[in-house]
C-alpha cells in the first residue's frame, strides 16, 4: 500500500504532462504512487502517458470519455480504488518542490484536508507569494463567498475523509473554479481544514496564458522545472520578498478572471448574433412550413368532403343494388311461378285432346268403322 496516491486530471496539454509528473515523482516520499486521469484527451496523449508508465511503474493512467465540465467525477472513480493513507492533487500545468509530499503528510496527520502556499507565476514571469490560511476565519469567510485562494495543486486530503467524511468531488458550477467548488464542499461535510506552513507549489497559472501556443508553454515550464531543482528555496524567497505579493495577488487573479470573462461575453455575443441570424431563418421556414401545413390542412378537409359524399353515394347504390336484388328476386319467383302454371295449362289441354281423340275415335266404331 502507496503512502500517497497523487491524482493529475489532464485533457489536452499534452507534453506539459511530463514535466508536472516528473515533479512528483521526484517527492521526498518516494513511496507513492501516480494516477493520470485522461479526460476526454485526443488520442496522441496515448503516447506520452504509455511513456510515463514505462518510465516509472509508481505511474498508471485512467483513460476517460470526456466527462462534464472538467471531468471531476472520473477522480471519485479512481477514489473508490484507492488504499494510500493520503491523497493530493497536481494540475497538469504545474509544478511541486520536492518537500510538498512530505509537508502535505505531515499535516494530514491532524487533519482531514490540507492546502499548502504557492508561488504563483503570471504571464511576464512575475512571482508571489500566496499565503492565506482557511483556517482564519477572515480568509474562510471570503472564501465561502466566492474568492479563491487555493490552486488544485495546493489540496490533499486523508483517505479517510473521502471514505467516511463525506468528501467528493462534484460538477463545478461554470462560474466557479474546481478547487474552489471541492474545498466548499469539505468545509459544508464539517471536515477539519489545515493549512500547511511552507511553499510547496509553483502555480504556473494558465488564466495568464490564453492563447499561447504550446511550444511557448513548454519551454516555460521546462525553465521552471529547472530552476525548481536548482534553487526552490531561492524561488520562494524572491516571491515572498515582493511586496506586492500580500495585496496584489488577489486583485492580479481578478483582474486575469475579469479579462477571461470579457472575452467569453464578447464570445458569447457574437455567438447570439450568429443565434439570432439562425433564429430568424428558423423562424422564417417555420412560418413557411406552417403556411404549407394550413394549405394541406385544407385540401386535407376537401378531401374528406368529397369522401363523405362518396361515401353517401355507395351507400345509396348499395341500397338501389339491395333493391334490385329483392325485386329480381321476386321475378324469378314469379316465372317459376308462371312456368309451373303454364305447364299445368298444357298438360290440361293435352288431356282433353286425347279426351277428344279418345270419343272421336269411339264414335267411327259405333257408325260402322267410318
Amino acid at each position: 500500500m502507496p503512502a500517497a496516491t497523487v491524482i493529475v486530471p489532464t485533457h489536452d496539454h499534452g507534453p506539459l504532462l511530463r514535466w508536472s509528473v516528473r515533479s512528483a515523482l521526484r517527492q521526498d516520499v518516494k513511496d507513492l504512487e501516480v494516477v493520470v486521469i485522461c479526460d476526454g484527451a485526443p488520442e496522441e496523449m496515448r503516447n506520452i502517458v504509455d511513456e510515463l508508465v514505462d518510465g516509472d511503474p509508481r505511474v498508471s493512467y485512467v483513460w476517460c470519455a470526456k466527462g462534464e465540465r472538467l471531468g471531476e467525477l472520473h477522480r471519485n472513480d479512481v477514489l473508490a480504488d484507492c488504499d494510500s493513507e493520503i491523497v493530493c492533487y497536481l494540475s497538469d500545468d504545474d509544478l511541486w518542490a520536492p518537500g510538498h509530499l512530505t509537508a502535505m503528510r505531515d499535516g494530514l496527520r491532524e487533519h482531514d484536508v490540507v492546502h499548502a502556499n504557492h508561488v504563483f507565476v503570471d504571464g511576464e514571469s512575475q512571482m508571489y507569494g500566496v499565503a492565506v490560511s482557511l483556517t482564519e476565519p477572515v480568509i474562510r469567510a471570503a472564501h465561502l463567498s466566492g474568492t479563491s485562494f487555493k490552486s488544485l495543486s495546493t489540496i490533499g486530503h486523508t483517505l479517510d475523509a473521502y471514505r467516511t467524511g463525506g468528501l467528493r468531488w462534484r460538477v463545478t458550477p461554470k462560474d466557479r473554479y474546481t478547487d474552489w467548488y471541492f474545498l466548499t464542499g469539505a468545509m459544508e461535510a464539517g471536515l477539519d481544514i489545515g493549512a500547511t506552513d511552507s511553499f510547496t507549489v509553483l502555480n504556473i497559472a494558465g488564466v495568464f496564458r490564453r492563447g499561447w501556443d504550446l511550444d511557448t508553454r513548454l519551454d516555460e515550464i521546462e525553465r521552471w522545472s529547472a530552476a525548481i531543482e536548482t534553487d526552490w528555496p531561492a524561488i520562494v524567497q524572491k516571491a515572498a520578498a515582493n511586496e506586492m505579493s500580500s495585496r496584489a495577488t488577489h486583485q492580479l487573479w481578478i483582474e486575469a478572471r475579469e479579462r477571461e470573462l470579457t472575452a467569453s461575453l464578447d464570445a458569447t455575443a457574437r455567438d447570439l448574433s450568429t443565434v439570432g441570424s439562425e433564429r430568424d431563418a428558423i423562424t422564417a421556414e417555420l412560418t413557411a412550413m406552417r403556411e404549407q401545413l394550413n394549405a394541406l390542412g385544407t385540401e386535407l378537409d376537401i378531401e374528406r368532403q368529397r369522401a363523405m359524399a362518396g361515401d353517401e353515394e355507395i351507400a345509396s347504390l348499395r341500397d338501389l343494388v339491395a333493391t334490385r336484388d329483392s325485386e329480381l328476386d321476386a321475378l324469378s319467383r314469379a316465372h317459376a311461378d308462371l312456368t309451373d302454371v303454364h305447364r299445368q295449362v298444357m298438360a290440361t289441354k293435352a288431356m282433353r285432346m286425347q279426351q277428344r281423340l279418345a270419343r272421336s275415335g269411339m264414335a267411327r266404331r259405333l257408325l260402322g268403322g267410318q
